[in-house]
């Protein structure tokens, strides 16, 4: 699920079109009642990826400042 995500919209809109009839794909679709989970979870993932750098950022200026 989250591979789609990362891909890209254009991606996730292409298996999207591909795969409408395809009921494991349903929750793809906006009318679907696992759509919106989708897209709590997919924000969920990209909010992991921007919070760790930054907490990795965090961590050395918080050792720079305890080696002083």
């Amino acid at each position: 699920m989250f591979a789609l995500q990362k891909a890209g919209p254009k991606f996730e809109a292409t298996v999207r079109n591909k795969e409408k009839a395809n009921p494991r794909f349903a929750f793809l679709l906006p009318w679907n009642q696992y759509h919106q989970y989708y897209r709590y979870a997919a924000g969920q993932g990209q909010r992991q990826q921007i919070i760790r750098p930054l907490l990795h950022w965090l961590d050395g200026i918080a050792s720079l400042i305890s080696a002083v």
